[in-house]
């Protein structure tokens, strides 16, 4: 109702909006900055914010343009994890099995 009211194609408050139609903040514009030299870098970050700040979204934004036979985007969104639980989580994204965890 309120796209017709205001004549907007797309939910602009929608989780999956395109990243394309993203308003660029001067803080979402900083974090794009800093994950690039990550990158160039061949660096590893940690990204931390208050909630609706734009993190998932900046780092929704970065993985879409990246090569994918270069890259491996991990996402965790859990962050009530234990060191042990969150190492398993990453081996496990990557496709590896810890070799502290038994099979079957």
């Amino acid at each position: 109702m309120f796209k017709q009211h205001f004549g907007i194609k797309f939910n602009p408050f929608d989780k999956e909006i395109p990243t394309d139609k993203l308003f660029a903040t001067r803080d979402t514009k900083e974090l794009e900055s800093r994950l690039k030299y990550m990158l160039d870098s061949r660096g590893i970050c940690l990204v931390v914010g208050e909630p609706g700040s734009g993190k998932s979204t900046s780092l929704r934004k970065l993985t879409e343009n990246l090569n994918r036979s270069l890259y491996k985007p991990c996402y965790l969104p859990l962050t009530t994890l234990t060191v042990k639980e969150f190492y398993q989580a990453l081996a496990s994204l990557l496709g590896e099995t810890p070799t502290h965890k038994k099979i079957g």
